[in-house]
This record gives structure tokens, C-alpha cells and sequence, in this order.
């Protein structure tokens, strides 16, 4: 693009959280499968240069070192065509005799986004490092997650559901193997004050322990009409998957338009190959 009579160099927007997309204003870059391995590789390793072996050893795991780097050479030369046809400068993709990597300043991407902006500096995200070493893209991984979900038709079967995951919520805490979940809401008093109601046989005192605010932290809560929303905001951008709770006494054609509600929730898990 121009301003001013002045070249100016437009950004190369790369995304990996969701199914994995690359972008130069706004239009679409389309790429080759291994070109696009090679990019998000990099990605990965934003701002750094990675020593070729260690690239074309992950990209081409099961040839031997010899073929695997004559592999990286072309598709290296396939990934920076492409991004010269899309108005990219030589300078985005910087390679050395022994190495590769992605000029920061030339490049958005939206992990390196997430990092500064939702987790903060110092933080090792050990998921996209594994993302990373794999050649794998956030689309490639389904992530199965959520905590207890109480719903019903209306708000009495509700309240009843919401009583069972009390107690479960209080039996959990009761168990020191869970209270490195406790920890980090400044829960673990809780945890040691519940610990005994077992061993003393207070079984049906144990939910009476666990306040609302405490629910909120561990579960969603609502009818059918609002759950899917609910799931969204909890779940959306974090889980692919989530555990439903069902009732066999439940209306079919209601629990079948709240579960179609929740299924239709985006998700950056793109599927699992068919075939054998």
C-alpha cells in the first residue's frame, strides 16, 4: 500500500489459536500445506532464529536428516514466493547458512497478542510450546474441558441439579489431591475445614459448606434456554469439548435444540482426519 507517495510495508497477520489462517490487508494468503507448516513452525518461535536441523527434523520427523533438510530448503523457498507475491519484503522471513525465523517487527500474530495482552509477560505457555515442537497448529488439537454445568427445563429442575454439584463440588474440596485447585482462589481454608466431614461421617452437611461464590467458580448454571449462551461465555475460545449433563427425564425435543445450541458454539478444533 501507499501513504504519502512512501511505500509502506503492510503486516503479515498470522493466526494460530483457531483453525490456522494467514492474511496481508486483510486478503487472504493462500499457501501450500508444508509452506504452512514451515510458517506456523515458525510462528511459534516468533522473533527467534531456530537452527534448520531442529526445523527440518520436526517438520520431517521419519526421513533421514540429508532428505529432510532438502526439504526445508524448497519449501523455505515456496514459503517466501508466496509471501513476495502477497506485496511481503525479503526481510519477513530471515534465514541464515544454519538457521530460520520471523522478523517480529514485519509480522502480527495472534499468540504473541494473547501473551501480551490476556497472560502477561513471564509466562511460559507450555501448550503452544508443545504446538510448536509437534508443527502443529491450535486446529490440529481438540481440548476437553468445563467443570460442572447444572440446567434443566425450568428453574426447579435447575435448583435440584445445582444441590448434586453442590455436594460434589464439597467432596472434591474435601480431598487434598484437589486443593492445588482451590490454591489459586484462596480456597484451600475451605479444603482443610471440609476434610474432616468425611472421616466424621457428616456426609450431609458437607454441601451446606459450599457458598454461591464458590459456584460460580466451578460451575454454569441456567436453564435451557440461557445454558448455551452461558457455556460460550465460560467455555468459548478455551474448550472444544464439554461434558453435558443429560436427564432421562428431560423433554427430547427440548434437550435436543439446547444440545444443537451448544454444538453450534465455535470451536478451534477443525476435526479429526477420516480415513484410517
Amino acid at each position: 500500500m501507499k501513504w504519502h507517495g512512501v511505500n509502506v510495508m503492510a503486516i503479515l497477520r498470522v493466526a494460530l489459536l483457531g483453525r490456522f489462517a494467514v492474511s496481508c490487508e486483510s486478503r487472504p494468503v493462500d499457501l501450500q500445506a508444508s509452506a504452512s507448516r514451515l510458517l506456523a513452525y515458525l510462528t511459534l518461535s516468533f522473533g527467534r532464529m531456530v537452527p534448520r536441523s531442529r526445523v527440518a527434523g520436526a517438520l520431517w520427523p521419519d526421513l533421514s536428516e540429508s532428505r529432510a533438510r532438502a526439504n526445508l530448503s524448497t519449501v523455505t523457498w515456496r514459503l517466501q514466493t508466496a509471501l513476495l507475491t502477497h506485496g511481503r519484503s525479503d526481510t519477513v522471513l530471515g534465514r541464515k547458512s544454519d538457521s530460520l525465523g520471523l522478523d517480529a517487527s514485519t509480522c502480527d500474530v495472534d499468540v504473541e497478542i494473547f501473551k501480551r495482552e490476556s497472560i502477561g509477560p513471564g509466562v511460559h505457555l507450555h501448550t503452544l510450546d508443545g504446538l510448536a515442537r509437534a508443527a502443529r497448529a491450535r486446529s490440529d488439537i481438540e481440548i476437553v474441558g468445563g467443570g460442572f454445568i447444572a440446567t434443566g427445563p425450568d428453574k426447579a429442575a435447575v435448583a435440584k441439579m445445582l444441590d448434586y454439584v453442590r455436594f460434589r463440588i464439597a467432596f472434591y474440596c474435601s480431598t487434598a489431591a484437589y486443593w492445588g485447585v482451590l490454591r489459586p482462589h484462596g480456597l484451600e481454608a475451605l479444603g482443610t475445614k471440609l476434610q474432616r466431614y468425611p472421616r466424621e461421617g457428616r456426609w450431609s452437611e458437607m454441601a451446606a459448606q459450599i457458598p454461591d461464590e464458590v459456584i460460580s467458580l466451578f460451575a454454569v448454571v441456567g436453564t435451557y434456554d440461557t445454558i448455551a449462551s452461558d457455556i460460550e461465555a465460560r467455555y468459548g475460545g478455551c474448550a472444544d469439548t464439554i461434558a453435558f449433563p443429560m436427564s432421562l427425564e428431560a423433554e427430547p425435543r427440548a434437550l435436543r435444540e439446547v444440545v444443537e445450541a451448544i454444538q453450534r458454539i465455535p470451536s478451534a478444533f477443525a476435526g479429526y482426519a477420516s480415513g484410517g
